[in-house]
């Protein structure tokens, strides 16, 4: 833990003086997000299932594009990732626009109100596979085995990249508004050309002619072996290749270093900009 704040800069004590503003940032970010809600922390099943219940009678029951057992835990194990990390990317990239009066008047590291975004869609994610892993574990044979213990290893990755993403997003939106509504148009492409309705060695049937586009979609979209990581272990029950684990500590330490980097450079500003 003490390796993070001096990467950011920032001496232990410091991150220990501010622990009760990112305690309350954070509770203020999850409370507000179920603020008077009925259903409160259910509502974070709602939209998985309901798009898990849309795509699964589209591509696996209607057009059997794959056929993969068990598709809609197939689907869910998948979307908890990159529900997760756009979430999180999407909330942050506002987050200080979002506080400009409060990064204005109070001074703080301003990472602390990205980063509580990022643990709000956190809890969602942990949510989410309190309740998916025993489903899993209960219908599905494979997912049985000892892979599940790369499970922790591939949320740290994933967790490493979401962060730095999230703070680079963060810092560049306060100076380029245009990045929140980017980013916006861009996820939902992104979506679906990362491989979750699908697996890189598995794409649709007549897909054949375009092998390449499985090495480009398995390991050009950064997201997508962070996917298969965190499937593997919840759902197939296999160990992912020592590539895939690889990819994602790079891509997770480099993710993190650049949004630490790019938000230190452009922190000094910000409150004019605000």
């Amino acid at each position: 833990m003490a390796v993070a704040p001096r990467i950011a800069g920032m001496a232990p004590d410091a991150w220990r003086r501010h622990r009760p503003l990112l305690k309350s940032l954070f509770k203020r970010e999850v409370s507000h997000r179920y603020k008077g809600s009925i259903l409160g922390l259910a509502w974070t099943f709602v939209a998985p299932l309901t798009v898990m219940i849309a795509y699964s009678i589209v591509f696996h029951y209607v057009y059997r594009v794959v056929d993969i057992s068990f598709y809609p835990l197939f689907l869910l194990s998948g979307m908890v990732t990159w529900f997760f990390f756009a979430g999180a990317a999407q909330g942050s990239a506002s987050s200080l626009v979002a506080n400009g009066n409060l990064v204005k008047k109070v001074r703080f590291p301003r990472e602390l109100i990205p980063l509580s975004v990022v643990g709000g869609h956190a809890v969602t994610a942990v949510s989410m596979l309190v309740v998916l892993i025993p489903i899993n574990l209960i219908v599905v044979a494979d997912s049985r085995s000892t892979a599940l213990l790369a499970l922790p290893v591939g949320l740290l990755f994933l967790s490493l990249l979401t962060i730095g993403f999230s703070l680079l997003l963060a810092a560049l939106n306060v100076y380029f508004r245009d990045v929140e509504h980017i980013l916006l148009a861009l996820l939902l492409p992104w979506f679906f050309l990362t491989p979750i309705f699908y697996t890189p060695d598995q794409l649709p049937a007549g897909a054949e002619q375009f092998q390449w586009l499985a090495a480009v979609l398995e390991w050009g979209n950064p997201i997508a072996p962070f996917v298969t990581l965190i499937r593997d272990a919840i759902f197939f029950g296999v160990w992912s290749s020592p590539a895939v684990f690889i990819y994602c500590a790079v891509v997770g330490v480099g993710t993190l270093v650049l949004g630490i980097w790019a938000f230190r450079r452009l922190e000094a500003e910000m409150a004019v900009e605000l």
